[in-house]
C-alpha cells in the first residue's frame, strides 16, 4: 500500500493533496478508493490505447458487494465542451445514502483550458458540502513541445477567501522520455515533504526500472522503494507515447491517485514492487496482468510477499461490450481457508456515449475578440467585444448538453450584462455555460462558470 501511494504521489500529487480535507468527511468513501481507483485506472487504461475519439466515458457506477447488491455506492459522471466534445468540462461525483435512499452531490471538478482548447490549464474541485464552494485548485504549466512539465496545487479548505500553495510536481524529460519527476508537499504546519522518482527506459523510451526517493528538506535523500516492469511481446509503447499520457492524463480520471497498477501506459505483464529496509531491497508485492487477442486487459492479479513465498491478495476481471468499450470489472478477493478466490466484493460499470466530434487542432485568426468578466460569476455577467467590423453580433449562451438558453444582438461598442436569466426568464443553475459571438461569419466563444 504505502509504495502505491508512493509512486502515484508523484505523478498525481496535487489531485491528491486536493481532496485530503474533503475526503476526510466520509469514511466511507475511503474504505472503498483502492477499489474505486483500480477501476479508473482500468478505463483510462482502455483509453489510452484507442486513437477511436468515437466514443466518450459518460458514467461509471460503483456497487460495494458488502452492501445490497442492487444499490451503488457512487456515481462519477462526465460532460464535455460544447464546442469540441471530445475535451472533458467537469466531473461530478455523488454518493449514495442507503438509509435515505438518497443521492448526494459530493463534489465536483472543473477544468478550464487555454485559448485554442488544447490544453488543461487549471482544474478546481468544489465541495458540494454547505453549498457548492472551491476547496482545491490544480493548475499546469506546459514547455514549447507542448510537454506537461509543472502540476501546481493550492488549498481553499481552510479559508475560502485565502488561497495556498500545498504541492509540486515537476516533471523533466530527456530525449523523447520521462527521466525523473521531483514532488514537493505541504502537510500542513509547516511540515514539508519531498519526493523524487528517477526512471530507466529502454531503447523505445518505455520505463523498466523506477527508483523511489524520500527527503525532507530536498538535499539529503533516502530509499524508499523501486519497481521493475516487463511488457508484453504486442506492447508498442513508446516514451512519446507515455509524455503525451501524462499530458492527458490530468484531464482524465488522475484524482483517483491510490493505486498505480494500471497508471502506466503499455501492456505492462508484470509489475514487481520493492520496499528499502535493513539497508537491502526485499520484494513487496507484484501485479500479474492478462490480455485478450485484441491486447485488452481482461485479468489483474495482485501478490504479496510474505516469509519468504508469493500470496494471491486481490484479483480484477474486465469485461468489454460489443463496440472493444470497457464495461464492468469485478474484485475479488483470496480466500485462504479455501485456496480459492472468494465472490465479487465490488463491481463497477461503464456507460459511453458516442460522438462523432473530433479534436480540432488547428485555430483560424479572428478580427473578432470577447472578453467576459467576472468568470467565475454569479449575479451578473459582463460581456464586451473589440472587432475591425460593425456588423451586428449575435450571442449565443449554451449549457454543457449545447442547449441554446440564451440569445442576443449586439454592436461591438455595447457591453453585454446577462443577469443570469434564460430566454423564458427563469435563471440559470449554477454550472458550466458556453459563449459565442458569431460576426460576418466569424465566431468566439469562451466558457463560464456560475456559481452561488
Amino acid at each position: 500500500m504505502k509504495k502505491h501511494y508512493m509512486f502515484c504521489l508523484l505523478l498525481a500529487l496535487p489531485i491528491f493533496v486536493s481532496g485530503i480535507q474533503h475526503n476526510q468527511q466520509d469514511n466511507l468513501r475511503l474504505s472503498s478508493q483502492s477499489t474505486e481507483s483500480r477501476h479508473q485506472q482500468y478505463c483510462r487504461s482502455f483509453r489510452s490505447e484507442s486513437r477511436d475519439r468515437s466514443w466518450r466515458l459518460q458514467k461509471i457506477v460503483y456497487y460495494d458487494q458488502s452492501l445490497l447488491s442492487s444499490w451503488s455506492e457512487k456515481v462519477t459522471e462526465y460532460s464535455y465542451n460544447a464546442f469540441q466534445p471530445a475535451k472533458i468540462d467537469e466531473i461530478w461525483i455523488r454518493y449514495h445514502n442507503i438509509d435515505l435512499d438518497v443521492w448526494t452531490n459530493d463534489s465536483c471538478y472543473q477544468f478550464n483550458y487555454n485559448t485554442d482548447l488544447q490544453q488543461i490549464i487549471e482544474r478546481q474541485t468544489y465541495s458540494c458540502y454547505n453549498g457548492n464552494h472551491i476547496i482545491a485548485r490544480n493548475t499546469a504549466d506546459y514547455d514549447t513541445q507542448n510537454r506537461l512539465t509543472d502540476l501546481n496545487g493550492y488549498t481553499t479548505a481552510i479559508d475560502p477567501n485565502l488561497q495556498l500553495a500545498n504541492s509540486r510536481v515537476h516533471y523533466i524529460y530527456g530525449a523523447n522520455t520521462l527521466n525523473s519527476v521531483v514532488t514537493w508537499m505541504n502537510y500542513g504546519a509547516g511540515t514539508n515533504n519531498f519526493y523524487k522518482s528517477v526512471m530507466t527506459t529502454d531503447t523505445g523510451g518505455r520505463i523498466t526500472e523506477q527508483y523511489l526517493f524520500a527527503s525532507e528538506d530536498s538535499i539529503s535523500w533516502s530509499n524508499s522503494g523501486r519497481y521493475f516492469y516487463t511488457y508484453h511481446p504486442n506492447d508498442t509503447t513508446t516514451g512519446e507515447l507515455m509524455i503525451a499520457y501524462l499530458k492527458d492524463s490530468f484531464g482524465e480520471n488522475l484524482y483517483e491517485y491510490e493505486y498505480n497498477e494500471y497508471l502506466l501506459k503499455g501492456m505492462v505483464t508484470e509489475l514487481l514492487e520493492q520496499d528499502y529496509y535493513n539497508d537491502q531491497w526485499n520484494d513487496a508485492a507484484r501485479y500479474i496482468k492478462t490480455y485478450d487477442n485484441n491486447n485488452r486487459l481482461i485479468i489483474c492479479i495482485r501478490q504479496t510477499h510474505n516469509s519468504g513465498f508469493w500470496e494471491n491478495d486481490w484479483k480484477d476481471i474486465a469485461g468489454y461490450d460489443n463496440n472493444g468499450n470497457l464495461f464492468a470489472i469485478e474484485t475479488s478477493l483470496w480466500n485462504a481457508d479455501i485456496s480459492d478466490w472468494g465472490g465479487a466484493i465490488d463491481r463497477s460499470t461503464y456507460t459511453w456515449e458516442q460522438t462523432t466530434a473530433t479534436d480540432d487542432n488547428s485555430v483560424t485568426p479572428v478580427s473578432l475578440s470577447m472578453v467576459v468578466y467576472p468568470n467565475p460569476f454569479r449575479s451578473k455577467l459582463n460581456v464586451s467585444f473589440q472587432s475591425k467590423s460593425n456588423a451586428p453580433i449575435e450571442i449565443c449562451i449554451y449549457n454543457v448538453k449545447g442547449q441554446v438558453i440564451k440569445t442576443f444582438v449586439m454592436n461591438k461598442s455595447t457591453t453585454l450584462n446577462w443577469d443570469g436569466n434564460d430566454n423564458t426568464g427563469n435563471q440559470v443553475s449554477n454550472g458550466i455555460y458556453y459563449i459565442k459571438a458569431k460576426q460576418n461569419g466569424q465566431v468566439v466563444s469562451n466558457k463560464l462558470i456560475k456559481m452561488n
